[in-house]
């Protein structure tokens, strides 16, 4: 499946990624902001609202950064470093969620945590199949 995401996705071009990133990102991010107080609930975790509600307001810089990255001509390399850093923080971080307090999530919770951090692996995947045609380019 990801091998076949991967691909596709090259065919689209390397900067298919950061658009996706980005526009999922804001997406997102506007969405967990708004709904904050009800996710908490409906996740099921102890953590109080302002956890996810701080989670969507750093999502909407990312979401630019990304949108920054998919129209610069040539990605420098600190930019691609940075991309992978948070890209593998964020996904270790769902997974540690998960383990610390999957006990009290609800199914929509798990489902939620291990959705968005599987679709961030895949992500990174993705920025690291386009790495090379996005560092080269001039």
């Amino acid at each position: 499946m990801m091998t076949v995401l991967a691909q596709s996705a090259a065919r689209l071009g390397p900067r298919f990624v950061y658009w996706l990133d980005g526009t999922v990102s804001f997406v997102m991010g506007v969405g967990v902001a708004l709904l904050a107080m009800p996710l908490t609930a409906m996740v099921g975790w102890p953590l109080p609202a302002e956890f996810l509600l701080a989670i969507g307001l750093v999502l909407l810089p990312w979401a630019a950064f990304n949108i920054w990255t998919a129209r610069a001509p040539r990605l420098p390399r600190p930019a691609y470093a940075l991309h992978l850093f948070v890209d593998i923080s964020w996904v270790i971080g769902s997974a540690a969620l998960l383990l610390i307090y999957g006990f009290t999530m609800s199914l929509f919770g798990l489902v939620f945590i291990a959705g968005q951090g599987l679709a961030v692996a895949g992500v990174l995947l993705l920025k690291l199949v386009g790495a090379r045609a996005m560092l080269s380019r001039a």
